[in-house]
């Protein structure tokens, strides 16, 4: 999809829940698509229970393994059954900061990143 895409004139990629088991991306492909200014949305809603339940170290290792430079951190949270997204957000940094991930990653993936994609 990524090559038809670029084929087709589109210069901003977004891959969202790459984690997600509907989705499945092996971190091999996200690997390859890493230097191609393909960008993939990491949501903490995924491990939440009814949306695939998995440890947050499964994103945070993804995320060591492919780097900050291509991740873009949400939540998707703003369900009635969910946290709101500010205090989802909240919880997502402090956690990725437990992991080792460091101030100006979290910047990075929270910020930069978006506003890349966003064109500002």
């Amino acid at each position: 999809m990524v090559k038809a895409a670029r084929e087709s004139g589109v210069n901003r990629i977004l891959i969202t829940h790459p984690e997600l088991p509907i989705v499945n991306m092996p971190v091999v492909a996200q690997e390859e698509l890493a230097g191609t200014d393909v960008f993939f949305e990491r949501c903490l809603i995924v491990t939440t229970p009814g949306e695939g339940g998995l440890p947050l170290s499964t994103i945070a290792k993804a995320v060591q393994q492919i780097g900050p430079d291509t991740t873009v951190m949400a939540t998707d949270f703003g369900q009635a059954e969910n946290p709101p997204p500010v205090e989802g957000m909240r919880r997502y940094i402090g956690e990725m900061l437990d992991f080792g991930f460091n101030q100006n990653e979290i910047e990075r993936m929270t910020r930069t990143n978006p506003a890349s994609l966003l064109g500002i």
